[in-house]
C-alpha cells in the first residue's frame, strides 16, 4: 500500500523507507529530483528523511542542494520534523548546516516547541543555544515552558527554567487558572516546580498562596512554604489572614498546617474563636496544647465554647470541655432548644461536664427539661432526670413538661421518664401534678394525655384516685 502512494515520488519514498542507495541512484539520473514534493502537503524528502532519523539520507540531499529551511505547507522544516519526533542526530547535523532554529510553523512555533511539545530534553538542550527568544508565544498564546508543562514533561520545563524564561506570559499570565487546568490533568509535580520556580525567581506568590487557600490545594501550600514564601499573609479582596480564609472556605487542612509551622503569637487574636465556630477539632487542639485561653471572649462577647454550641460541633465542645471551659446558664437550654444535627450531643456533654440541669430559658421559663421533652430526645431526657431536672418546674404558659409530653405525644420522652421514674411513681405529688392547669388551653396534664395521647393517660389514671 505504501508503495503503491509513493510510486510518484519514488525519491520521497526511498528517503522515507531509508534505502540509501535508490536514493543516490535516483539523484544521479536527475539532481532536480531533490526539489520534489508532496502534492497535498508540500513535503520534500528531506522532511521525509528527518521525520524518519536518517541522518545520512538527510546528509546526501544537502549535499545535493536542498535547502535545508525548505518549508512544508504548515510552514514546518526537516527541523521541526526531527526535534519532534526525537532524533538528536538528524538535530545536530542540520543545525551544523545552519538549519533556522526560529523558523516559525502556521501556528508560530519554533522547532523549540516541537521538542517540548514532545517531551524531548536532550533536543531542547540542542536548540535553545540557538534559540535567539525563549519567552516567545505561539498563536494561542503558550510558550515553550507552557507546552511542555501542559504535557507534563519535566525534565523539559526543568531545562527551561534554568534559562529563567517567563512563566506568567501570554495565557499564563492567568497565573492560577493556568495552575488549576494542570492540577485537574492530574500534573501535581509540574505544580510543585512551576510555584517553586516562582517563589525562587520573587515573581510575587500571593495570587497563588490565596487561590490555594479558596481552592483547597494544601499541597500548594506546602510547596510555597517550603521553598521559602510567607504564608502567613492578608488578603487583599477579603481582608482576612491566610489562616481565618482557610477556615472561612473550610480549607481545614491548610489552617492545621498554617497553626503547625507558626507560633500561636503569630495568629489572630481570634484564632480558637474562629476554629471553634467552624468545627475544626484539629485548629482547636493544636491552639489549645500552644495555651490559648480557653474561656477568652471575642469582640462580640462570644466564647469558645459558646460558638462551637451554637454550630452544634460536638468534637469541639468535648475538647474545649476537657480544658475546663465555662459553663454558663443559657448553654444547655440552646444546646438542647436548637435542636439539629449534634446539638443534642452536644447537651450530653454539657450535662456530663456539670452543666446545671435544672437551668431555665429565660424568654419563656422554660427548663432544659421542658426543651428536652418538646424535642422528644430519649437520652437527653433520661440523663437530665438522672441529674435532677425538676419535673415541677412551670413555664410562662403556666405549663409543666408533662403537658408537652401529653399534647406532643412525645414517645422517645414518655419511655425515658418511665424508666427513670419507675412508671412516674418517684415524682413526688404526682396527683396534684397531673391536675395542673395551664394557663394557655386551660387543660391539665391528665385531660391532655386523654385528648392527644392514649397510652400516657393509660399511665396517668392510675395517679387518680383519692
Amino acid at each position: 500500500m505504501l508503495l503503491r502512494c509513493m510510486r510518484p515520488y519514488p525519491l520521497l519514498w526511498a528517503c522515507e523507507e531509508n534505502f540509501e542507495e535508490l536514493a543516490v541512484h535516483l539523484i544521479k539520473k536527475d539532481p532536480n529530483v531533490v526539489n520534489v514534493t508532496t502534492k497535498k502537503y508540500k513535503e520534500t524528502a528531506l522532511h521525509f528523511a528527518a521525520a524518519q532519523g536518517h541522518v545520512k539520507l538527510c546528509t546526501l540531499l544537502i549535499e545535493n542542494k536542498l535547502d535545508v529551511n525548505v518549508q512544508n505547507v504548515h510552514n514546518q522544516t526537516a527541523l521541526h520534523k526531527a526535534a519532534y519526533n526525537g532524533y538528536d542526530e538528524v538535530v545536530k547535523l542540520l543545525l551544523e548546516r545552519q538549519a533556522n532554529a526560529s523558523a516559525l510553523d502556521n501556528l508560530q512555533q519554533t522547532p523549540l516547541f516541537s521538542a517540548a511539545l514532545a517531551g524531548h530534553s536532550s533536543i531542547v538542550q540542542l536548540l535553545i543555544g540557538k534559540h535567539p527568544n525563549l519567552n516567545s508565544l505561539n498563536k494561542r498564546g503558550w510558550g515553550a515552558v507552557h507546552i511542555a508543562a501542559i504535557n507534563n514533561h519535566t525534565d523539559v520545563v526543568r531545562i527551561l527554567l534554568s534559562r529563567k524564561v517567563k512563566i506568567k506570559s501570554g495565557k499564563a499570565k492567568r497565573w492560577t487558572g493556568f495552575l488549576g487546568m494542570l492540577l485537574n490533568r492530574g500534573h501535581r509535580e509540574m505544580v510543585e516546580l512551576l510555584v517553586t520556580y516562582e517563589v525562587r525567581s520573587n515573581a510575587g506568590t500571593n495570587e497563588t498562596l490565596f487561590w490555594a487557600i479558596r481552592r483547597n490545594h494544601i499541597e500548594v501550600v506546602r510547596t510555597l512554604h517550603r521553598a521559602g514564601a510567607s504564608i502567613n499573609e492578608t488578603d487583599d479582596r477579603s481582608g482576612l489572614s491566610t489562616y481565618q480564609l482557610a477556615l472561612k472556605e473550610g480549607s481545614f487542612k491548610i489552617a492545621e498546617y498554617i497553626l503547625a509551622t507558626h507560633n500561636s503569637s503569630e495568629m489572630p487574636e481570634d484564632a480558637l474563636h474562629m476554629a471553634a465556630e467552624v468545627g475544626s477539632v484539629t485548629c482547636v487542639s493544636i491552639l489549645l496544647n500552644s495555651k490559648a485561653e480557653v474561656n477568652v471572649k471575642n469582640h462580640k462577647g462570644e466564647s469558645p465554647l459558646g460558638l462551637a454550641l451554637k454550630n452544634s460541633h460536638v468534637g469541639v465542645v468535648q475538647l474545649l470541655l476537657e480544658k475546663s471551659a465555662r459553663i454558663t446558664e443559657n448553654m444547655l437550654v440552646y444546646a438542647i432548644g436548637v435542636n439539629k444535627p449534634g446539638s443534642i450531643d452536644c447537651a450530653k456533654e454539657l450535662l456530663l461536664h456539670g452543666a446545671n440541669p435544672s437551668a431555665v430559658y429565660e424568654p419563656t421559663g422554660q427548663s432544659a427539661l421542658h426543651l428536652a421533652v418538646l424535642v422528644n430526645h430519649y437520652e437527653c431526657t433520661k440523663l437530665l432526670l438522672q441529674r435532677g431536672a425538676s419535673c415541677h418546674h412551670i413555664d410562662k404558659r403556666g405549663r409543666t413538661p408533662l403537658h408537652y409530653m401529653a399534647v406532643g405525644r412525645c414517645t422517645y420522652a414518655l419511655r425515658a421518664f418511665v424508666e427513670e421514674t419507675v412508671g412516674f411513681r418517684n415524682i413526688r405529688n404526682m396527683k396534684q401534678l397531673i391536675h395542673m392547669k395551664d394557663q394557655y388551653l386551660g387543660e391539665t396534664v391528665l385531660s391532655s394525655a386523654q385528648s392527644y395521647y392514649p397510652e400516657f393517660y393509660n399511665i396517668l389514671k392510675h395517679f387518680d384516685v383519692n
